[in-house]
């Protein structure tokens, strides 16, 4: 039988690697989870190719104050932003489909299915902006306000 005297002694290195190691997990699972998976991972932008001109008389017609007020809804906002972008690249049929056409007036708009509408008209080989609203919000005072402007 071997001594008790005899037996090797744990080198100190080994201990201080194992209380560094049991250190290092411990500081590591306490960081929130988000950051531990937080990678950088370049973003591609998507190409915006603008085949019509956009051009917007908001300000010019009075339109301003309702387009603000449909817009504070974030969802709303970001629809019209999508439909906007839409009708640069000539996409008349954003949105819900079919765009709507009031009466007596060569208006036209895009509906989008949170309720975002964009009024516009064509002007030479693009179009211009007329109006935003929303549908529960402001949507029958625009179209009134549209159809004594553009009254053919």
């Amino acid at each position: 039988m071997k001594s008790v005297l005899n037996r090797k002694k744990p080198r100190i290195n080994s201990g201080l690697k194992l209380i560094m190691i049991l250190l290092g997990i411990i500081s590591f699972l306490r960081k929130p989870l988000p950051t531990l998976l937080k990678r950088k991972v370049p973003v591609q932008t998507p190409v915006k190719t603008q085949l019509f001109p956009l051009t917007s008389a908001i300000k010019k017609t009075g339109f301003r104050n309702l387009a603000e007020q449909a817009t504070k809804d974030q969802s709303i906002k970001r629809e019209l932003d999508h439909l906007t972008l839409q009708l640069s690249r000539g996409n008349l049929q954003a949105g819900l489909g079919t765009p709507g056409h009031i009466d007596g007036t060569d208006i036209f708009y895009l509906r989008g299915r949170n309720g975002g509408r964009l009024y516009y008209h064509k002007q030479g080989s693009g179009y211009q902006i007329l109006a935003k609203s929303g549908k529960g919000d402001n949507q029958d005072q625009v179209i009134n306000k549209l159809r004594t402007l553009y009254k053919r």
